[in-house]
């Protein structure tokens, strides 16, 4: 995540690990107070949570992660970004892009 000053530039980054959502719902909350200007970044990456689970083991489930980035972007009104690499035949079928499309 990069947050911006006057006169740097600040990158931080953390993972939400399953169950602690509510962490990242306090972070948040503390972002919109303080009025940061953070541009927070999704690693997807999968469309099934199966799959994801085995790639990044810690992460929440997508659909969960889809709405903490939802509620970011309306709370802090701040950019959001979300990365889905492609991975040949892991995520990388025709079925794998219409099902991303469909989530967001």
């Amino acid at each position: 995540m990069k947050m911006i000053s006057e006169k740097y530039d600040f990158y931080t980054r953390f993972a939400i690990p399953e169950n602690k959502y509510i962490e990242f719902f306090n972070f948040t909350k503390e972002v919109d107070k303080l009025k940061l200007e953070v541009k927070l970044h999704l690693s997807l990456h999968y469309t099934m949570d199966q799959i994801r689970n085995q790639w990044m083991p810690r992460s929440m489930n997508i659909m969960e992660s889809l709405a903490a980035v939802d509620f970011f972007k309306k709370k802090t009104g701040n950019p959001v970004e979300i990365h889905y690499a492609l991975l040949e035949g892991i995520n990388d079928t025709e079925q794998n892009g219409i099902e991303k499309d469909e989530k967001l």
